[in-house]
């Protein structure tokens, strides 16, 4: 498994700076932007940390200083820490969902059982035993950019490792592109 700066820079080189376009058959596009101040929250350090000190900009200044790692993770709520281990060990397939997966009109009411997760797009992959549940939410109102809200990957251990992905509605992909965006400092 990566270390938590490792992971930091993976997710920094790869998928902040860009934005990710995918072009429906529907004739949408939608645009998939990643905010250094999502890595924490992406990986759910808040349900360890229960911190706001540790989310956002200064989550993530953190990380790359060195004061929080995965050991101090651990040590905080070695509960927790397990509820997150599957996004830490898996994010360094992102890159490779937003490339193959598949994407889907998310309806959190179809969700069996219930969940909070108040996304509308649901991008999912499914590689080996692990199955990759990226959950997007619309930037503003009337716009066509989108941000993650959630990543979830579940494996054939979970109950049920498709179940948000049951009911929802299927969208083409016609064609991906990977747009460079100038890059702000951190």
């Amino acid at each position: 498994m990566l270390t938590l700066k490792e992971l930091q820079g993976y997710y920094s080189s790869t998928l902040c700076d860009r934005y990710f376009a995918f072009h429906l058959a529907t004739g949408e596009t939608i645009k998939v932007y990643f905010y250094r101040e999502s890595f924490c929250h992406l990986l759910g350090i808040q349900h360890i940390t229960k911190g706001r000190p540790f989310l956002g900009l200064k989550g993530y200044r953190r990380i790359q200083s060195g004061n929080i790692t995965l050991k101090t993770l651990k040590a905080m709520d070695k509960r927790q820490y397990g509820y997150i281990r599957n996004r830490i060990r898996f994010l360094d397939h992102m890159d490779e969902l937003l490339m193959h997966g598949d994407l889907y009109r998310f309806y959190p009411d179809r969700v069996l059982p219930p969940t909070k997760i108040h996304a509308s797009i649901l991008l999912f992959d499914h590689e080996l035993d692990v199955y990759l549940n990226l959950f997007l939410s619309k930037e503003q109102r009337d716009s066509d950019i989108f941000t993650p809200l959630s990543f979830i990957p579940l494996t054939e251990k979970d109950l049920r490792p498709t179940r948000y992905l049951e009911r929802q509605e299927f969208k083409k992909i016609l064609s991906r592109e990977i747009i460079p965006i100038p890059s702000i400092s951190f």
